[in-house]
């Protein structure tokens, strides 16, 4: 019985030194199920490089169960070293000794890694195998050599290799198909750094943006204050009046010049536009604004939404296939939990279609493009006067996202090679006020060649301080350009739904 614990695999240069000398000194004084130690076994020799072969191959063979009781499920081979008997090997160059090995283990080829450890002085090898898992292959040795065959088998009993006998095959057989029962091995995860933020806006916001928007539409309708002209002309007055002896009012007189008159003004445009006189009535302008906020006063509380989605960074979403088989047309689902809304993830400030309510139009005289007009079809750089929100490109949907106080999101079916990790759709999640302190995730998935379904969870994080959207809500429709995109966030989410 060993006072060394075997449950987890060595960690740091501390933790190896304690593992060898164990060996060393006999407190792991057997070669186990997961344990082989050979002093003095010297790999720079070809007749020699079949025996550390065999041994990975038999290690890949254990029962998965059985294997996860030691070394966190890991075979190790230890070279140069036994109880009482300290050799040391040779060091050889990483690629030489990977070169040497692997032709002799079959495809797909057991996971195995190794490295010297500096012990007492020399250097020991310590080769670690891949845990065993439901649906791995039977792995057998792939070419001829010293002691071995091509096709032989191996699995690892208590302190040997051994070819493998009707049960083992029985037993490996069981294993390759257990994935099919227990569903594919997977892993569904988001990047390490991806974050959701939680947003924080003023309660009044809503009143206030009316306020200012309210404002700049009836500005001209109040009077119009004093023009730089007016100020002049009346400086003017004063200096008459004072005995006109100031030298800069003929000056002044002629910086200022005549008001230019509505007739100049259309003759520079050469024609192009078409100018009009206002026809509404005071008391039909004010109807249409009044009309106009009350519809942005019932849609602007959705636009905090769209707000937060167009702030919100993307969530990548992936999954790795733990196992060493392929899985076709594997479909993965998952449920995010709690006060949560998922989106396609679009750019930040993306251009968006502009749709009513539309703010009335300002009230005076007003002109129209003939070129426009003629041409409505016309690309926009050959109307530089119009200013206007141009479509956005549509989103190909690929993710099917169904929102109902939490999401659900089923991504599109995709080919897994074995131990391969694939990006998934990048999303926009937007969190509500009472989502905690995390999103917690199930997800399930499935495969066309695999029976039974594979589960498990994730945690998203949240961002650590939340983010201020006071400045973006509390303009009106003038502020540019990040308050001025409100109304167009009002106009998409009215027709979001």
């Amino acid at each position: 019985m060993s006072d060394f614990d075997t449950s987890a695999l060595p960690s740091g240069t501390l933790g190896w030194t304690a593992f060898l000398g164990a060996i060393e000194n006999g407190t792991i004084p057997d070669e186990s199920e997961w344990l082989e130690f050979k002093a003095n076994l010297d790999l720079t020799k070809k007749s020699e490089r079949p025996v550390l072969a065999k041994a990975i191959v038999a290690f890949a063979n254990r029962d998965a169960d059985l294997a996860a009781r030691h070394m966190d499920g890991r075979g190790i081979v230890v070279v140069g070293l036994e109880t009482a008997n300290l050799v040391g090997v040779q060091v050889m160059d990483p690629a030489e000794l990977h070169d040497a090995i692997q032709p002799y283990l079959a495809n797909p080829a057991p996971r195995w890694d190794y490295e010297y450890r500096h012990y007492k002085g020399t250097h020991v090898l310590v080769v670690t195998i891949e845990p065993p898992k439901p649906g791995d292959p039977i792995h057998c040795i792939a070419k001829n050599g010293d002691q071995v065959k091509d096709g032989d088998i191996y699995v690892r009993g208590r302190g040997r290799s051994a070819p493998a006998t009707s049960a083992d095959l029985g037993q490996l057989s069981a294993r390759l198909l257990a994935a099919n029962s227990q569903g594919p091995q997977l892993e569904v995860s988001v990047h390490e750094d991806d974050r959701v933020p939680v947003f924080d806006y003023p309660d009044d916001w809503v009143d206030r943006w009316l306020a200012k928007e309210r404002r700049r539409l009836l500005a001209p309708l109040e009077p119009p204050a004093p023009s730089k002209r007016d100020e002049l002309l009346n400086r003017v007055g004063i200096d008459l009046l004072d005995g006109g002896q100031s030298p800069r009012i003929a000056d002044l007189l002629a910086n200022v010049g005549p008001p230019p008159s509505f007739a100049s003004l259309t003759s520079l445009n050469t024609g192009r536009y078409e100018h009009h006189e206002e026809d509404r009535t005071e008391d039909e302008y004010r109807e249409e604004v009044d009309a106009y906020l009350n519809r942005c006063e019932a849609g602007l509380p959705r636009a905090v939404r769209t707000l937060r989605k167009e702030l919100s960074p993307a969530v990548r979403f992936q999954i790795r296939n733990l196992s060493q088989r392929n899985y076709a047309a594997l479909v993965v689902h998952v449920h995010v939990e709690g006060d949560i809304r998922a989106y396609d993830h679009t750019p930040r400030f993306s251009n968006l279609k502009t749709y009513a309510p539309k703010p009335p139009r300002i009230w005076g005289p007003w002109k129209t493009d003939l070129l426009q007009r003629m041409a409505p079809n016309l690309p926009e750089r050959l109307h530089p006067v119009q200013s206007y929100n141009a479509a956005a490109s549509p989103v190909t949907r690929s993710t099917d996202i169904v929102n109902g106080g939490s999401a659900d999101l089923t991504f599109p079916p995709i080919d897994l090679r074995p131990g391969a990790t694939v990006e998934l759709d990048s999303l926009t999640l937007v969190a509500g006020p009472d989502i905690g302190d995390q999103i917690n995730c199930t997800w399930d998935a499935t495969a066309a060649d695999a029976d039974g379904t594979a589960h498990g969870q994730l945690a998203i994080a949240l961002g650590e301080e939340p983010v201020d959207l006071g400045d973006y809500l509390e303009h009106g429709s003038d502020q540019r350009p990040s308050t001025g995109r409100i109304t167009s966030w009002l106009n998409d989410e009215l027709n979001d739904d």
